[in-house]
């Protein structure tokens, strides 16, 4: 089950799985929060993405234009503009979590619409995490002052925490 409130310790293994927050300082901070516990963390972190992004096969995978970041568990860091991204089974079978982090949403909230398209993909990641066995923590989307996001914050939020739970 995704817990979408309170975070779980983990042992051994966690994926962390994010858009642009992940991509900077906060992401960082995460990575940085399991591998001081002595945790095997794989990283992997696209601005621009949102559910749908991550639960694609890899040969109809986008490439993200705005930055990518990925950690791998061995602390081997790839940092650049454009790069293609694994899927969401991708990630999950590389590095088998005990544990994952699902940091998206903010760019689901550009309409009520949008947010209602990715819905379905939201669930399916989480049934992803669920068949492989792994705890799961879902955070965000944060609270943006930019519209249209903020304005559609509150729906957002309340769809995401509704699937996720």
């Amino acid at each position: 089950m995704c817990l979408s409130s309170s975070l779980a310790f983990a042992q051994g293994r966690v994926l962390i799985i994010g858009d642009s927050h992940s991509y900077g300082p906060y992401g960082e901070v995460l990575d940085s929060h399991y591998r001081k516990q002595g945790l095997s963390v794989s990283s992997y972190a696209s601005c621009g993405s949102s559910p749908s992004t991550w639960v694609k096969t890899s040969q109809n995978f986008k490439s993200t234009n705005c930055g990518y970041w990925s950690k791998d568990s061995s602390g081997k860091e790839i940092r650049v503009k454009s790069h293609k991204l694994p899927s969401m089974t991708e990630a999950l079978n590389k590095s088998n979590p005990q544990m994952t982090v699902i940091s998206l949403g903010t760019n689901i909230l550009a309409s009520p619409a949008n947010i209602n398209q990715e819905l379905k993909f939201v669930e399916q990641m989480i049934n992803a995490v669920k068949a492989k066995g792994s705890e799961c923590v879902w955070i965000g989307p944060p609270d943006l002052s930019k519209n249209p996001f903020k304005a559609n914050l509150a729906v957002g939020v309340g769809k995401i925490k509704k699937a996720v739970e």
